[in-house]
């Protein structure tokens, strides 16, 4: 689950699926079920965390889904030339530009 204030996401739990992982992930964060409609892809960032003064790779994993459920958090609608500004991390916003194409 990845957000412009939250890009962390939840993780992969031992002997999770991507899919069983994104499914529990918006259950638990926004109380909602949804359907994953397709793969959109992957894509990997290399960040540098200044707590830790080191950097690392975080690969990621994006689905096209709608929603089964209303989510439990406010939403809003972000024109897509505004998409860069609000995620730091490249590949969330390609994630986001691949869905406009489907």
């Amino acid at each position: 689950m990845n957000s412009p204030n939250n890009e962390g996401g939840g993780g992969v739990e031992e002997r999770e699926s991507n899919e069983e992982a994104l499914t529990r992930d918006l259950r638990e964060e926004c109380d909602a079920s949804i359907e994953i409609l397709s793969l959109i892809g992957q894509a990997t960032d290399y960040l540098f965390s200044a707590s830790e003064d080191r950097h690392f790779e975080k690969r990621g994993t994006f689905y096209l889904a709608r929603f089964l459920t209303t989510p439990n958090v406010n939403m809003v609608w972000v024109p897509l030339q505004d998409v860069s500004k609000l995620f730091r991390q490249a590949g969330h916003v390609w994630a986001i530009r691949q869905t406009c194409h489907h």
